[in-house]
């Protein structure tokens, strides 16, 4: 392989006018230097970072909110796409809220979750598995700061500015049907009214996956961050909660804890969100090293 043939000889001045002799080579095989490049399935913090950069600079605070609900408290895409407003509601615990993660007819396929069971008919809104909270069952729970909670209502309430509503008779009219979302707890609302939380720009009606997908593509776009087109195994979205997870366990979470974290029905389904890529496999073989040596050091002074 490291084998070669000369293909050539120069003749040149050298320092002090010394004749200067040159061969040219090359390997009789064709010998490449491969550069690696694995596709990362979950964001890293100078990624999160240079991606929040980007939403201050051109985007607002419907992007910065949908991202922080995947990156920083594992949602799935569907579950954000698939809050309403009934769906925040205050902890026992102060300072604190919950978001309350359920299926309703009203949902679009794309706004469904994951982990719990999807209503066949309005009247099973009242059955009691409906109402009752857990792996499979009729919601889950995911525990927000306040300050979470309150940039989600500052979203609502810039979305839904009066001022705004009154140049649009259509986005009006789009937010009042479509954006309407199925009543199913008690939570006081406004008119008692329930809407989806998240809204596309244009038209007023719920922002879809296709549409994020493609506000998103703009924003990894812009931070550096490479889209890999072709397979939706590295999903744009779910690399958030990838990386939720990875981070988690990067700070010593345990499996159990993680599953619980990512409300899972088992520890085994959690594993898959185990993804190193190169830099993280590096950082490793490092920190192994590392405690290797320390570990010979005091063995060697004892």
């Amino acid at each position: 392989m490291f084998e070669t043939i000369t293909i050539g000889t120069t003749i040149g001045n050298g320092f002090f006018a010394h004749a200067n002799r040159g061969t040219q080579e090359r390997y009789k095989a064709n010998k490449k230097v491969f550069k690696q490049q694995s596709v990362p399935k979950y964001i890293k913090p100078y990624q999160y970072e240079r991606i929040m950069d980007v939403i201050e600079k051109s985007y607002g605070i419907r992007e910065k909110v949908i991202i922080d609900l995947m990156y920083n408290y594992g949602l799935r895409i569907g579950e954000v796409l698939g809050l309403t407003f009934e769906d925040i509601v205050p902890s026992y615990k102060e300072g604190y809220y919950n978001l309350i993660i359920r299926d309703r007819m009203s949902d679009k396929p794309t706004q469904r979750a994951k982990g719990v069971i999807t209503p066949t008919s309005k009247d099973e809104y009242n059955d009691a598995w409906y109402r009752e909270q857990g792996n499979h069952l009729g919601y889950q729970t995911v525990l927000i700061e306040e300050e979470m909670a309150e940039l989600i209502q500052e979203y609502i309430d810039e979305s839904r500015d009066d001022i705004l509503l009154s140049k649009s008779s259509i986005k009006r009219e789009n937010l009042k049907n479509i954006a309407k979302a199925d009543r199913v707890s008690m939570t006081p609302l406004v008119n008692n009214e329930n809407q989806y939380i998240f809204l596309n720009h244009q038209h007023y009606t719920p922002i879809t996956q296709a549409g994020w997908g493609y506000v998103l593509r703009g924003i990894f776009k812009e931070a550096g961050i490479h889209v890999d087109i072709g397979s939706k195994s590295t999903n744009l979205s779910h690399r958030f909660r990838h990386a939720f997870a990875m981070n988690r366990v990067k700070n010593g979470m345990q499996i159990l804890e993680l599953q619980k974290e990512l409300r899972h029905a088992s520890p085994k389904s959690c594993e898959a969100y185990y993804n190193p890529d190169d830099e993280d496999k590096v950082e490793l073989l490092r920190k192994n090293n590392e405690r290797y040596k320390e570990t010979y050091d005091k063995d060697k002074n004892k």
